[in-house]
C-alpha cells in the first residue's frame, strides 16, 4: 500500500503540503468542528499553522503518525482530514477524522475511519486507542462501528472523553 496516496470508495487521502493552510483552517477554524475538541473553540490561524507544520513534519515517523487531507474523488473538493495519530499519553495510535460541517451526514467520517483502520493494519500496529468527547455521540458510534470497544471515561486536555480500545 502506497501510504502517500490512498483512495476509498468516494475519497482520496493525501499528505498535507504547505499550500493546504486554507483547507485545514476551514475545518479547525470552525467553532462547530472544534466544539468537541479540547478548548471547545475554533483554532486561531497561528494554531492551525502549527498543526499544519506538525502534520507535514511527522508524516510517517518512528511513531507511525500520519495525517491526511481528504478530498472528494469526483471533483477534488477538500472535505476534512483524518489520521492515524500517535498519542503520547497512551504510547499508542488513535484514528482521527474531522469534517467541514458542510459534509456532515454523508457517512464520510465512517469512510475515513475505515481507511485509517486499514492504514493502521498496514503500518503493523496491533492496538489502537480511541478518544471521543463524552457528548460527541456520532464520533462514538463511528468508533464502535469500526470495532472499538468502550472501556471507561477519562479526563485529558481539559475534556471529559470516552476511552476505547481496538485490537487489530
Amino acid at each position: 500500500m502506497d501510504l502517500t496516496k490512498l483512495e476509498s470508495g468516494r475519497l482520496v487521502f493525501l499528505p498535507f503540503e504547505e499550500s493546504d493552510f486554507d483547507c485545514l483552517y476551514s475545518v479547525l477554524g470552525n467553532d462547530e468542528v472544534c466544539l468537541y475538541l479540547p478548548g471547545d473553540k475554533a483554532y486561531t490561524k497561528e494554531q492551525v499553522s502549527r498543526v499544519l507544520q506538525y502534520f507535514i513534519k511527522t508524516f510517517i515517523n518512528e511513531k507511525k503518525n500520519l495525517h491526511y487531507k481528504v478530498l472528494l474523488k469526483e471533483d477534488n473538493t477538500f472535505i476534512g482530514y483524518c489520521g492515524c495519530s500517535y498519542i503520547e499519553e497512551y504510547k499508542s495510535n488513535e484514528i482521527e477524522y474531522f469534517l467541514n460541517p458542510k459534509f456532515y451526514g454523508n457517512k464520510f467520517a465512517s469512510e475515513m475511519a475505515k481507511k485509517m483502520k486499514e492504514v493502521a493494519i498496514e503500518l503493523g500496529l496491533n492496538y489502537l486507542v480511541g478518544l471521543a468527547d463524552i457528548n460527541n455521540i456520532p464520533s462514538q458510534r463511528i468508533l464502535e462501528k469500526i470495532g472499538y470497544q468502550y472501556k471507561k471515561v477519562v479526563e485529558h486536555w481539559g475534556a471529559t472523553l470516552k476511552y476505547y480500545e481496538l485490537t487489530l
